[in-house]
Formats: C-alpha cells, sequence, structure tokens
C-alpha cells in the first residue's frame, strides 16, 4: 500500500521527483531536498515522497526468497505501481505538463527501474545504492525496455554483492537508448543516503532537455570555452548511438555535432553576435572538405555566415588567404545557379570573384 509522506519545494514547479520511501527516511528528508537546492542551485522542483508500509513487500516485483536476513520478498510491488500511477494520474490533473523524476533507494530503487519498464509517465529515474542483486532482476530488464530518457545510478564501493549486476545495469540500459551514469560513493550501503540519493536527483536536474533547442536559433558555451551560434538540430541518443556510435543527446549545429556531455551552457538566441563566429572559424580550420559540407547546409542563414568568413579570410585587406580554396569554385558556382536568397548569391559571387 502507497501513502502520501513529505512534500517540499514550490508547488507550481514543472520538475517534480518523486521518491518512493519506507518511512526510514523521514528523518533525513528535509536534508536530503536541501541538498537538491544546494547541487543544482534551484528551487523551482517540487519533491513528493510516497511511503510504502512493507518494505519487501510492497517493492519486490516477485516473490523471492530471503537474501539478506530471514524475511524473503512478497512480489507486492504491481499494487504499489497502481497505487503509483493513480497518485500519478491525480498530480497530471493539475500538472498537465509536468516533467517527472521517480527515485528511490535500496529496494525503492529497484522498484523505480522495474517501473520505468512498465510506463511511460516518468522520464528520468534515480536509482540509487538499488538492490539490483534482486533474483531474475537484470534478466527481466534485458527483455523489457526502458521508458526513459536518463538514468542515474549509483553505489558504494564496499557493496561488493551489487557490484556486477550495477555494471550489467547500465550496460542494459545504455543498449535501450537511456543516457546514463554510475556514480561511485564511498562507504557501504547505509552511509550518507540523504547525500546519496541528492546527487540523484540533482544529476537529473542538472541535465537540461536539449529537445528544447530544436530549430532554433541558439547559443552553446562548449567545456573548452569555444561559443558557437546557429540553428540548433537535435539529435537524440538513440540517433546519435546509430549514427555516430554515441548514446548521448547533441545539438547539431552546422557542421559540429555538439554532445550533452561537452555542453557547459546553452541557450536561445534573438540575433547572432556577429557577421560569423568561432562556428564558420573552426569549420574554415579543419579544412576545405568540412567548408564544402557547410556551403551545403539546408539553413541558408549558416551558408551565409560561412561566405561572410570565407571572403574574410579571401579579402587581401583583412585576411591572409585560405590554402585549397580553390576547391570551392563548383560549390559556390552551385549556391549562384540553385539558391534562392539575394543576399546568399551575392556572397557567393563576392568570395568567387576573391578567387580570381
Amino acid at each position: 500500500m502507497l501513502t502520501q509522506g513529505m512534500r517540499f519545494g514550490d508547488p507550481a514547479a514543472k520538475d517534480v521527483l518523486i521518491q518512493i520511501t519506507g518511512g526510514q527516511e523521514n528523518a533525513f528528508l528535509q536534508r536530503e531536498y536541501e541538498q537538491i537546492c544546494a547541487l543544482t542551485e534551484r528551487k523551482d522542483f517540487r519533491l513528493l515522497t510516497f511511503q510504502v508500509t512493507d518494505w519487501n513487500n510492497d517493492l519486490s516485483p516477485w516473490e523471492a526468497p530471503a537474501v539478506f536476513g530471514d524475511e524473503g520478498f512478497g512480489g507486492g510491488a504491481e499494487s504499489t505501481f497502481r497505487d503509483l500511477l493513480e497518485q500519478v494520474r491525480i498530480l497530471r490533473q493539475d500538472a498537465p505538463e509536468a516533467k517527472l523524476y521517480l527515485g528511490g533507494y535500496s529496494l525503492a530503487g529497484l522498484f523505480a527501474l522495474w517501473t520505468v519498464t512498465k510506463t511511460e509517465e516518468f522520464d528520468h529515474v534515480a536509482a540509487v545504492s538499488p538492490s539490483v542483486w534482486f533474483p531474475g532482476f537484470t534478466e527481466y530488464l534485458q527483455a523489457h525496455h526502458t521508458q526513459v530518457f536518463s538514468a542515474y545510478l549509483s553505489l558504494g564501493e564496499k557493496e561488493k554483492s551489487a557490484a556486477d549486476p550495477i555494471r550489467r545495469t547500465q550496460k542494459i540500459l545504455e543498449e535501450q537508448f537511456a543516457e546514463t551514469t554510475l556514480e561511485w560513493n564511498p562507504g557501504n550501503h547505509f552511509k550518507d543516503p540523504d547525500l546519496r540519493t541528492a546527487k540523484g536527483f540533482a544529476w537529473l536536474l542538472n541535465r537540461k532537455d536539449l529537445s528544447v533547442y530544436d530549430d532554433k536559433l541558439t547559443r552553446v558555451t562548449d567545456c573548452d570555452g569555444n561559443v558557437f551560434e546557429g540553428i540548433a538540430e537535435y539529435c537524440s541518443p538513440d540517433y546519435c548511438m546509430i549514427e555516430y556510435g554515441e548514446c548521448e543527446a547533441a545539438l547539431k549545429i552546422g557542421t559540429f555535432l555538439l554532445y550533452r556531455s561537452t555542453i557547459v551552457n546553452v541557450e536561445t538566441a534573438e540575433d547572432f553576435a556577429a557577421p560569423f563566429g568561432t562556428l564558420e572559424e573552426m569549420t574554415v580550420e579543419s579544412g576545405m572538405d568540412l567548408v564544402e559540407e557547410a556551403l551545403d547546409d539546408e539553413e541558408e542563414i549558416h551558408v551565409i555566415r560561412m561566405l561572410r568568413c570565407l571572403a574574410h579570410h579571401l579579402d587581401p585587406e583583412t585576411g591572409s588567404g585560405l590554402p585549397g580554396a580553390e576547391a570551392l569554385k563548383n560549390p559556390l558556382q552551385s549556391l549562384l545557379k540553385w539558391r534562392e536568397s539575394a543576399e546568399l548569391k551575392e556572397l557567393a559571387q563576392q568570395v568567387l570573384d576573391l578567387l580570381g
């Protein structure tokens, strides 16, 4: 049976953290909430907790004999799952656009992972020191696709019995195109559960939804301090895995693919900061093959900015020339023939004239 527990944060927030507890966490939930605020530097989220009455029964997906101690597992998670969906239904009545994050510690972490194979209600999951050693669970997870975009996993360094199952769990989730991380914490299973859970939820909250920038003028700063501007194309983790072999969301701007892990800051922009910028300069530095690819971009503004950059480099008064630029004559002539923008054609002709 699932009952409403403690609640924290902004009642109007669209990011809603849902944590399944057993009551033992009540002593530190306030501290956990404060740690999430500190780790994210945010307060625009809610933390809602729901409490089970029989830990080993209410959170176990099927019956299993005792593993630690004498108490076995009753397999009552299906009833808890139905109760949870009812709570979500009530939540959706007031907040239909809410983004839901499901989390739990220990057996509640196992329940969270099991739950996201059964519903698409949750966008992200935090399984903190989860009981993935539970008999048959990794086999179940292999056969049942999860429905989340990202998953946080963690374990204590002294939790040796769960080390192999947690690695297996991460591999399965990545194969199912969820973005994952696995964090190792000092100590055994019982050390700092409030901080560990806070770190899980904070990691998920700090991961911006890159899909909101799709087809928008976007300014991205990467981990090297480079600032890229352009019309962004969102690339999902499964797309990136199929096309590039990396299971991580990314934004493609012009010729550059910027993975989430390399992005320090991202924001929409009202206009470009300059006639051309880092993206175009780095394209030139990468060679004429990449420049030719940039000139074939469907976004006319990207082509215009690339042409401005080329004109700058080829202008004897401002630039120092471009080795190999003669190879661009055919692509430039194609622009004059097939593109409709008067500004683009004027710039293409200017670059052709500079090439001689």
